[in-house]
């Protein structure tokens, strides 16, 4: 499954090597194939299963670096549970903030 933004893309795959030199194969294959490269710099294994020798051994096989959840996507937590009101909030708060422009924007100059 992936998830993609802008320039940003979220990966779900098991962590066995097998998967993640089959991830890698095809990602080293999207570059040659678009020409936009990969930066295994800049990008982390988030591990779900909470197995410290998975994570790294997926970090090792990537070439990126391990990182843990909570982190934030898009102006949201990412976490393991439900999100809160709490968490929604920030974006909740921008939204209504835009709201009005919006509304002003979408009305009929003729009432």
């Amino acid at each position: 499954m992936s998830l993609h933004y802008a320039d940003d893309t979220l990966i779900l795959v098991p962590g066995d090597a097998r998967s993640l030199t089959s991830l890698k194969f095809l990602l080293y294959a999207f570059e040659m194939m678009t020409g936009p490269k990969i930066n295994f710099h800049k990008s982390f294994v988030y591990n779900l299963c909470r197995c410290e020798e998975v994570g790294m051994s997926a970090a090792t096989i990537l070439n990126c670096y391990i990182d843990t959840l909570p982190f934030t996507y898009l102006g949201l937590p990412v976490k393991m549970t439900s999100l809160t009101r709490k968490d929604w909030q920030p974006l909740i708060e921008r939204v209504e903030k835009r709201l009005p422009t919006w509304k002003e924007n979408a009305l009929s100059r003729g009432g």
